[in-house]
């Protein structure tokens, strides 16, 4: 059985958009599995605290990932 464990900043996501996370990465494993496995695929989102996450050597806070999304939208 897969199990598909994502996390990310405290915060980071909405309850909708978690859930939205994990249907769209259920399905995706369903069109690689096939949908009698759909009931077996495990997303399990784990929220870390905002400032015990890093990247590049550094401490990426939920501010930092919010000026990226705003970078990418002005584009």
């Amino acid at each position: 059985m897969p199990c598909v464990d994502i996390k990310i900043i405290e915060g980071e996501l909405s309850k909708d958009e978690t859930k939205k996370l994990i249907a769209d990465i259920t399905d995706v494993f369903v069109s690689f599995l096939g949908e009698n496995m759909r009931n077996n695929i495990w997303v399990i989102v784990q929220e870390i605290k905002d400032g015990n996450f890093g990247a590049g050597g550094q401490v990426v806070e939920l501010k930092d990932i919010r000026a990226l999304q705003a970078c990418s939208t002005e584009k």
